[in-house]
């Protein structure tokens, strides 16, 4: 599928070649030399085939991303003789096509053709077709744009389109709950959930406080689906989410709180990234890292004022949304020198792969700080209140294999910490006490909107409790995992039994 997705960007440098035959050639041969080295490096590294997430990943990838990524991962040995091999070998065919004479250049144009014939044919074949031309960038960006247009289209939504919500329950005046958004952060190596190095002192010292769900795993391998999956009502049963669309945000809003977005990422790709759109619907947003990045600082304690700030706003009922640098790649530029803690060599590990793993260990080290800092602010608000923190997805850090970055192996399993405080609990002691009876739950984070709604103790007509991992009303599903979209899948919970 991938080689005949490939063979159609002939059809698309077809007028290039009838005009300009020896550039045209040379151009194809260049193209996807490119492409055929990020797909095999894709595959290798990750140890799945590419689809159209590596695509919308690109678009969505900013240049200090792009930066991080490619000092983390493109400048190795390997890597870099291969980029020069390749950058050789297509200096010499670039070379021998511009000394070819015009007989043996209609002998190319007709390889080129017959290259073609067979994937225009298999076209004719409707889920081929499919299958093939999400594999095509070309195509693929035209998916994205589309794609693009529909998450645009939420933000004409009105809220009186929305259906009406109710409260289930009389609660104080003053509320504050917070969604903590975190990055790659991976519960298996947080002391929290029993990693053997003690990379969450903070969160630690206040467990009593805390509900840990201990297995919970994010919907996809990747930050783009899975940030849509925590702020839309999408799954495998409603693919398309509820009838009108609408987010998380929407129905928050509708049932009368303030909603902030404060993040630490980026807003811009090449285009505005998901994470941005949905960010949208808040009634007040701030990017801290686009307004601040010329200061230099970028470790995600510059969120803490503007949450302080909006902490001390004058509105009674606010909902605030945390999105986190985290544990994002390159793990070293993520924590302060302070917490550089963590510089063993690793049992079993080699010293390359050791660095790696203390870079994310201390990297969570520092995200514990953010976190438990975050909960001692709202805690200080002496308001019925909550703070959930989750992940978009985890990470594979050597724990399975020679690899680390996101993979179906290893990299699902994410936190999912819940603190309530004194004024939340003592308002509903029944439901509360409860949690604790829930913590062993198989989660999914595609469902947390339902979640988040039952917590807050709002109803409406499309919310679904058996989808929220905070009721009775619970009931257990196949936990299916993708790489990007609801297509295909495997069942999380058989594969790792016969693991």
């Amino acid at each position: 599928e991938m080689i005949y997705a490939e063979t159609l960007n002939i059809a698309i440098f077809m007028p290039l070649l009838l005009l300009l035959p020896r550039i045209g050639i040379i151009t194809i041969f260049f193209i996807q030399a490119v492409f055929c080295f990020i797909q095999v490096f894709y595959t290798y590294h990750y140890r799945l085939p590419p689809d159209e997430s590596l695509l919308f990943i690109l678009i969505e990838t900013n240049l200090e991303q792009a930066a991080g990524y490619a000092t983390e991962y493109l400048l190795s040995f390997p890597v870099v003789v291969s980029i020069l091999l390749s950058f050789l070998v297509m200096f010499l065919f670039a070379r021998t096509i511009l000394k070819t004479g015009k007989k043996d250049m209609r002998s190319f144009l007709c390889v080129f053709v017959l290259l073609l014939l067979p994937s225009l044919l298999l076209l004719y074949n409707r889920d081929f077709r499919k299958q093939v031309l999400r594999k095509n960038y070309f195509f693929g960006y035209y998916d994205y744009t589309k794609l693009q247009k529909q998450n645009e289209d939420i933000l004409n939504l009105s809220l009186d389109q929305l259906e009406e919500v109710d409260f289930k329950f009389e609660r104080p005046l003053k509320e504050i709950h917070v969604m903590i958004i975190g990055e790659s952060a991976d519960r298996d190596h947080m002391s929290l959930y029993g990693y053997n190095r003690r990379t969450t002192p903070m969160l630690e010292a206040i467990g009593s406080e805390l509900f840990l769900f201990d297995d919970v795993i994010a919907s996809f391998l990747n930050s783009i689906p899975n940030m849509k999956a925590l702020l839309t009502f999408e799954n495998d049963q409603m693919r398309t989410g509820l009838p009108n669309k609408a987010t998380v945000i929407h129905y928050i809003k509708k049932a009368g709180y303030k909603t902030y977005w404060i993040s630490n990422k980026n807003p811009l790709g090449l285009r505005d990234t998901l994470a941005t759109i949905m960010a949208k619907n808040c009634d007040m947003r701030s990017f801290v890292r686009f307004e601040k990045s010329h200061t230099g600082q970028g470790f995600d304690e510059i969120l803490l004022e503007p949450i302080a700030d909006v902490l001390s706003e004058d509105a009674n009922k606010k909902y605030i949304f945390v999105h986190l640098m985290g544990q994002h790649g390159p793990f070293r530029l993520r924590y302060p020198d302070g917490y550089g803690i963590f510089k063993d060599i690793v049992e079993g590990k080699t010293e390359k792969q050791s660095e790696i793993i203390n870079h994310y260990d201390n990297a969570t080290r520092y995200n514990d700080f953010i976190v438990a800092s975050i909960i001692k602010k709202v805690r200080a608000e002496s308001a019925y209140s909550s703070v959930l923190y989750i992940s978009d997805h985890g990470q594979n850090i050597y724990d399975n294999g020679n690899f680390y970055g996101h993979c179906m192996q290893e990299g699902l399993e994410v936190p999912f910490v819940l603190w309530l405080s004194d004024s939340y609990k003592q308002t509903r002691p029944e439901q509360t006490e409860l949690f604790k009876s829930y913590l062993g739950r198989k989660y999914k984070t595609d469902d947390v909107g339902h979640s988040v709604f039952d917590l807050l103790g709002v109803e409406f007509d499309s919310s679904d409790t058996t989808r929220s991992i905070f009721s009775p009303d619970f009931k257990n599903r196949k936990r299916i995992i993708h790489t990007f979209n609801y297509r295909g899948g495997t069942d999380y919970d058989t594969r790792n039994k016969s693991k």
